[in-house]
């Protein structure tokens, strides 16, 4: 896939408050979070609430960030059990946005809420752990039942190829 073997949006932290600014009409403090072939910042907004500003690659397909969205919305719709992310739409209604970096670029730009919750990397591996892993997943997979978008795994070019 093209955009995984290019360089990841280069924002600085300045420039993501800025565009929290800008597009979503917010204020708050970011900080860089890792991400291979995105930009992810933790932002902390000015009450005190957290979100993740997500830039994506420039070589993203807009039609993969609809679908991605999409699915987020069909979720917040039929999926329980589970405190997922939820869209905080821009300025104008959308459920995300663009910005022009520094290098000439121009990236989709989304906020989503923060969940707090711990990395499963940390936790001590126990059938109670496995157990709640399933669920969240069963959740999530009904959650999605009956969702559809054109670009879901479509010739959008995207294949998992081991070295």
């Amino acid at each position: 896939m093209k955009y995984l073997d290019s360089n990841p949006p280069r924002l600085s932290e300045n420039e993501a408050v800025a565009c929290l600014s800008s597009l979503f009409g917010k204020e708050g403090a970011a900080s860089d979070l890792y991400s291979d072939r995105d930009q992810n910042f933790l932002i902390t907004l000015a009450g005190g609430e957290k979100a993740i500003l997500k830039v994506y690659n420039a070589d993203e397909l807009e039609s993969s960030v609809d679908s991605q969205t999409k699915a987020l919305l069909h979720l917040e719709q039929h999926c329980r059990g589970i405190e997922l992310p939820r869209i905080i739409p821009t300025n104008d209604g959308a459920a995300f946005g663009q910005v022009n970096a520094a290098v000439e670029t121009s990236h989709h730009v989304r906020l989503i809420s923060f969940v707090e919750g711990d990395l499963t990397d940390d936790a001590k591996r126990t059938p109670a752990l496995f157990r709640s892993l399933g669920t969240a997943v069963a959740n999530l997979d009904l959650g999605l039942r009956g969702f559809f978008h054109p670009a879901a795994g479509v010739g959008n070019g995207c294949r998992y190829e081991p070295s």
